[in-house]
């Protein structure tokens, strides 16, 4: 019988080469991955400074029709509520001061589909009301809609999304990719109980909070 035997310096420098065959590989997939949240973020960050300018447009309007009622009014008490309505829209044109400025500020999302049994999107949006990047999620190729599970606001919700990414990456379904097998119930909780985050809900009124 013939016996056929590799030179070990021959096999240790093949190993080498698929070790350096995969790194390569790995790393070709976390650039690609970054450069998806790169163009993600660019994406979120331009939808915002629209919403923004709309927003600010919408507030100079009313604030221009509150001078004019101010100076319309006829007694104390209609002038007190007229302050209290322009201290209103003051304080919102500062929050949109705010979030033009501060580039790591937005919103993380729980939502969940019945087409998607078993899954739960754990993600982060900029815009000034989540609920419209919810729905443009749900107007993918889904069946069913997302459902909304929860909201949290965050100066940096990136790096919360990230440390919810890293606490339930070991029930990621696909690297890279925000969808975990878990309840959306689980995902609310450690949100509360280990992040310490107020959650808000889909039922309230978006536009009181952000």
């Amino acid at each position: 019988l013939l016996g056929i035997m590799l030179n070990p310096q021959y096999l240790t420098l093949r190993k080498q080469i698929l070790k350096y065959k995969l790194e390569l590989k790995i790393r070709k997939a976390q650039e690609r991955a970054k450069l998806r949240e790169e163009r993600k973020r660019m994406q979120e960050q331009e939808k915002l400074l629209e919403d923004i300018a709309k927003e600010e447009e919408h507030l100079e309007k009313e604030r221009k029709s509150m001078d004019i009622a101010f100076a319309k009014a006829l007694t104390e008490e209609e002038r007190q509520g007229i302050k209290a309505e322009m201290a209103k829209i003051d304080k919102r044109i500062d929050d949109l001061k705010y979030r033009r400025e501060h580039n790591s500020a937005g919103w993380l999302y729980v939502i969940s589909s019945p087409s998607l049994p078993g899954m739960t999107k754990i993600g982060c949006t900029r815009r000034l009301n989540p609920t419209i990047r919810v729905k443009e999620l749900s107007s993918s190729s889904l069946p069913h809609p997302f459902r909304t599970h929860g909201f949290v606001f965050s100066d940096n919700c990136f790096e919360l999304e990230t440390q919810m990414h890293h606490y339930f990456d070991d029930k990621r379904v696909a690297p890279d990719r925000e969808f975990f097998y878990i309840a959306p119930q689980e995902a609310i909780d450690v949100l509360k109980n280990k992040f310490n985050q107020e959650i808000h809900f889909e039922e309230e009124n978006m536009e009181d909070i952000v």
